[in-house]
């Protein structure tokens, strides 16, 4: 059984499964539809913190569960983000940073596209960096991608993101600074030409 799994493992997700449910059948295990069901439900739980997702050979899962784990993949990517917005705007740096590490986990267990993946960046405010989109490309082509790597660019992206608004809050205030010294220095001068007017 871990020979077949191996040799399955290098290849496709379907390929890898096909390849498990035959080699479980030839040895008798008796790989039935509920474990497979369980298999994928325990690929697809949620993991926030920043250890290697778990690798399972066994990809393969009936339509209906698939679609139903696609809407509950989404419910939760959708529940996730407005709680990673939520986060940002309450200052909670470390309950958006777990939201966000939910979403790639989501988007690794397979039961997240990524088209919903991205949708769900753009909802909590997340930029789409260059690494980021290298990174679902990786997972889209070969699957291979860690949660580590995954997180750790779109945790990147978002300190980065932080640290462009403060620094436009900086110039903002800056500017509001400069435009209060020349209004009163506008005062001034004013006062000046009023007094000397008076004297004339």
């Amino acid at each position: 059984m871990r020979a077949a799994a191996a040799a399955a493992a290098a290849a496709t997700p379907a390929a890898a499964a096909a390849a498990a449910a035959a080699a479980a059948a030839a040895a008798g295990d008796g790989l039935s539809i509920d474990m497979l069901n369980a298999a994928t439900a325990q690929i697809a739980a949620e993991r926030v913190s920043f250890a290697d997702p778990e690798r399972d050979v066994i990809a393969w899962r009936p339509a209906a569960a698939a679609a139903a784990a696609a809407e509950d993949a989404a419910a939760a990517a959708a529940a996730a983000a407005a709680a990673a917005a939520a986060a940002a705007a309450a200052g909670d740096s470390t309950e958006r940073r777990q939201q966000l590490v939910r979403l790639c986990s989501l988007f690794l267990s397979q039961t997240l596209t990524p088209e919903g993946f991205r949708e769900s960046l753009v909802a909590a405010a997340i930029p789409i960096s260059s690494s980021i989109c290298a990174c679902i490309r990786q997972q889209t082509a070969a699957g291979s991608l860690t949660l580590q790597r995954l997180a750790a660019a779109v945790l990147q992206a978002d300190q980065q993101q932080q640290q462009d608004i403060k620094l436009q809050q900086q110039l903002q205030l800056q500017q509001q600074q400069q435009l209060q010294q020349q209004q009163q220095q506008q005062q001034q001068q004013q006062l000046v030409l009023h007094q000397k007017h008076m004297h004339n």
